[in-house]
């Protein structure tokens, strides 16, 4: 057999290294373009890049441009290449490892294979290998560098005694952490603090770091999601299109638009969060047969109080699941757990229903000790129900522990209102329009007046019930509107 011809030899060479350095053939956005080179942009306003912050829309690729940046400063490439060569030694932290993920499968994409030491794996739903994850370069222009993995809740303990050129934070943190990490830069060199993330209605509270922003000691990038912002330099093509961006506007809570869209600092005010929320989720009808049947529960906390409802569900998997909130029990003072067991069987009764039609549980997680040093828990409650049933607690199904994370509060939310804002009629504009996929029984009047009252208050009594409808959907609709709003948030 002939050799290849030398052209086409040349295009596979060719193709090996974009595959190899695609850190360095990959194009970048305008948002990325500016933040790879906002120290140097600093620099020549007469500025410190000690502390840099890049406040985003969602959808601006800041994972990706985060990735690029951590790559080129510790090879000494492309926006860093007029830095000293040298082993560099970077920790990435954030609110948890699940949250890190996109940002880890970013850098493993873009990480020159052949430089990295063999220890050295990603695994999709798990991360980087190591205690503490990390990621060792052995050869190439960043050989002996160090990029090591850590969590807020881990940061104090994992960051103490060690030094590091760049720390990058990739949420927003918490004044405490922020003051732990001080410490952790002040000796290196570069000694940089690297900030990127779009805040939410969940976020802690920022006022600190927004006033630190205002005084100079923090520099401040703010990119807004507009097509001019996510359109690749290289080829002029933008990787949403206005219509998608529209798109996605439209299915945000009102308070969170500015944060979401613009990357502002604080919640719109409002009415209320749900803004879907109206007569037509009260033009009441029965659910066909076969919905999924649920009970959510969100448990008492310094009162010992107790809020569950029932949800029924029509096709959860699919793009357009419909609700019906069937039953609700909502303590009104101090109560055990054999007390909340009971409430919910005496509101199964009332709708109908027996434990055994109940498909799946979803309870929030444990409360701390209260003023009466009772601890409310799943388990527990799961003992109680069993006790009343005549049963063993093994025979009864498992009370799930809803999925939580930085922003899934608001994720959460913006389901229920979209299935609230969906009307059957879809032909007739405004209230003549049919009823609503979310339907709610007139006997759920602490639901329906959380509903109407809610304005996104953490301690407001009016969450409680909330929480516990908004738990069974996030768990059971996950294939369906779930998925396709959560994908865009990442």
């Amino acid at each position: 057999m002939s050799a290849a011809p030398a052209y086409l030899r040349a295009s596979q060479r060719s193709a090996d290294r974009g595959r190899r350095l695609r850190l360095e053939y990959e194009g970048v956005t305008a948002a990325q373009d500016r933040w790879a080179h906002f120290a140097a942009e600093l620099h020549r306003a007469g500025k410190s890049c000690k502390r840099q912050l890049w406040r985003a829309a969602n959808q601006c690729g800041k994972s990706r441009g985060s990735a690029k940046k951590i790559l080129h400063f510790i090879r000494g490439t492309g926006p860093y290449a007029d830095r000293k060569p040298g082993p560099k030694k970077v920790l990435i932290m954030s609110f948890s490892k699940e949250q890190m993920e996109p940002l880890m499968e970013k850098l493993w994409d873009l990480l020159p294979k052949d430089e990295i030491g063999p220890e050295v794996a990603f695994e999709p739903g798990f991360g980087f290998r190591g205690k503490p994850p990390r990621i060792t370069l052995t050869s190439g222009p960043g050989a002996g560098s160090l990029i090591v993995f850590a969590t807020y809740k881990q940061g104090s303990r994992r960051a103490a005694g060690g030094t590091f050129d760049v720390v990058v934070l990739d949420e927003p943190v918490e004044e405490r952490i922020w003051g732990e990490i001080q410490p952790r830069v002040l000796h290196g060199d570069p000694g940089e603090i690297w900030i990127t993330f779009t805040p939410t209605p969940d976020s802690p509270p920022l006022e600190y770091l927004r006033e630190m922003v205002k005084k100079g000691q923090v520099q401040e990038m703010n990119t807004e999601l507009t097509v001019e912002n996510v359109t690749v330099i290289q080829t002029g093509r933008p990787l949403l299109t206005q219509e998608q961006i529209d798109d996605y506007a439209a299915g945000l809570l009102e308070l969170e638009k500015d944060m979401r869209l613009r990357g502002g600092w604080e919640i719109i005010a409002t009415d209320r969060a749900l803004d879907m929320w109206g007569a037509h989720c009260q033009m009441w009808r029965a659910p066909p047969a076969g919905c999924l049947v649920a009970v959510g529960i969100d448990h008492g906390a310094s009162q010992g109080k107790q809020a569950a409802a029932i949800v029924c569900i029509a096709d959860p998997t699919g793009p357009m699941p419909q609700v019906w909130v069937l039953g609700e029990s909502v303590s009104e003072g101090y109560t055990t757990s054999d007390m909340d067991a009971q409430a919910i069987l005496d509101m199964l009764r009332a709708a109908g229903l027996s434990y055994d039609d109940v498909d799946v549980w979803m309870g929030d997680r444990a409360t701390g000790l209260n003023r009466y040093d009772v601890r409310k828990t799943n388990g527990e409650l799961r003992v109680q129900l069993a006790r009343l049933l005549g049963r063993v607690p093994g025979a009864l199904k498992m009370i799930e522990v809803p999925h939580k994370f930085d922003g899934s509060v608001g994720s959460g939310y913006r389901v229920v209102n979209s299935i609230m804002g969906r009307r059957h009629d879809l032909t007739t504009p405004g209230d003549k329009a049919g009823p609503s996929h979310f339907l709610v029984a007139a006997s759920c009047v602490n639901f329906a007046n959380a509903a109407k009252k809610w304005k996104w208050n953490p301690k407001d009594r009016e969450k409680d019930i909330l929480d516990a409808v908004r738990y069974p959907i996030e768990r059971v609709c996950k294939h369906g509107i779930v998925a396709s709003y959560a994908a865009r948030y990442n």
